[in-house]
């Protein structure tokens, strides 16, 4: 607590404060509390006098002192010169400027209560990217990579290039391994290229599971039996995903289950950065599932969908979808009439367009102790859409996040 303290005085301009304690034992129980009384003696605050940058020429001045946070009347402290300093030369290391360096001069003012600060900086030679070249590409396209090159021909040789180049070409999904280098770092020429090392991501991944179920879901020959019978049933498992699709970084995905009760499989196809734009992803998607109920029915169910995602900001994405799907009911297997389904609930061929909204502010989506959850579904099936059925679905879905939590859906 007094390193706490002394620390935030420091910050402030109190060079010269003293924080001390002195504990002493109070009435009552002596041998079980203690008061603690704590000194603060602030002394002399000294504050920004005159304020200087000197030795750039490369940039206007305006630009670095919106980088730097000292200015005139300001509290003095060396915590202040040494943010600024990892700022102005973290600026220029991203320009090109890898030698840039920082001298700070602190002078009294003629008021003891102020002092003269000048930052000297030492621009160094300044660096651009030549060719680059990158190696290691066996299935992707040169033209994949050459969009997420953060780097171009002549453009200021920084960090935050090379850095953001390498995060670019990881979020890709394709690449195992990304190293970016600079050929001869250490050399005086002006241009130096730029070595950039992909390594492929295995293309296929397969994923096997095998199962079984012990249970009452077995036919019985009494129809009053709403219990089924004893039985077993098997289960397969078995999804293969490609990933680098033709070159390019999309996906495509089939997973299939297999049993007495469950026949289910279905593709997927998936383009991330749709159109070059780095918030889109596209996917198209087919669908077949045929479900065994016990004492009623066998349903086929076959679908399809494309879907667009906006993902606005790291909080807020935005879907647009539309489906096309169809049930269909056995009527070998079917136990009642079909007269008696009401015309509502009878199987149709359904299009519909649909929007989902989703904004998440949890801190963690899976043990989240603060933050919210807010999705809406918004969908329309009409005969424009392609369906033979017109209705409207709405869907509306929050999870709140406090000390005390509170989570609630509504239809």
């Amino acid at each position: 607590d007094l390193a706490a303290i002394r620390a935030l005085y420091q910050t402030n301009g109190f060079a010269q404060v003293e924080v001390t304690s002195a504990p002493r034992t109070s009435g009552g129980v002596p041998e079980r509390q203690l008061t603690v009384s704590i000194q603060i003696r602030e002394g002399l605050q000294t504050r920004i006098g005159n304020f200087y940058i000197t030795g750039y020429r490369s940039f206007p001045k305006d630009r670095l002192e919106s980088i730097v946070n000292a200015r005139k009347d300001q509290p003095y402290s060396q915590s202040l010169v040494t943010a600024d300093r990892d700022n102005l030369l973290t600026f220029y290391f991203n320009q090109g400027f890898p030698e840039a360096k920082f001298q700070e001069r602190v002078a009294r003012s003629e008021d003891p209560e102020h002092v003269d600060l000048q930052y000297v900086l030492d621009e160094g030679p300044r660096e651009y990217a030549g060719n680059i070249y990158v190696d290691g590409l066996n299935h992707t396209r040169p033209g994949v990579v050459d969009r997420e090159l953060q780097l171009r021909d002549g453009q200021p040789l920084g960090q935050a290039g090379l850095l953001g180049t390498q995060r670019h070409l990881y979020d890709l999904g394709i690449f195992s391994q990304v190293e970016v280098a600079i050929q001869n770092p250490n050399g005086r020429e002006s241009r130096k290229n730029v070595l950039i090392d992909v390594e492929e991501a295995r293309r296929y991944t397969m994923k096997l599971g095998l199962g079984a179920e012990v249970a009452r879901f077995g036919r019985s020959s009494v129809p009053t039996n709403v219990q089924g019978t004893n039985a077993f049933s098997p289960d397969f498992s078995l999804e293969i995903t490609r990933l680098n699709v033709w070159g390019r970084p999309h996906t495509v995905s089939f997973i299939s289950r297999f049993s007495t009760l469950q026949k289910r499989a279905g593709i997927s196809y998936t383009a991330p950065r749709f159109l070059n734009h780095e918030g889109w992803e596209a996917s198209v998607r087919t669908f077949y599932d045929e479900t065994f109920n016990v004492l009623t029915f066998t349903a086929r169910r076959v679908e399809g969908s494309v879907q667009f995602q906006d993902k606005i900001s790291r909080t807020t994405a935005l879907f647009y979808r539309y489906t096309l799907s169809r049930v269909t009911v056995d009527t070998d297997t079917l136990r009642i009439s079909p007269a008696l389904f009401p015309i509502l609930a009878r199987p149709v061929l359904v299009g519909m367009v649909s929007q989902t909204t989703i904004r998440d502010t949890r801190d963690n989506p899976a043990d989240s102790h603060h933050g919210m959850f807010t999705s809406t579904d918004l969908g329309i099936a009409a005969k424009q859409t392609g369906s033979q059925a017109s209705f409207v679905k709405m869907l509306f879905q929050n999870s709140s996040h406090t000390l005390a939590e509170l989570i609630y859906s509504a239809w």
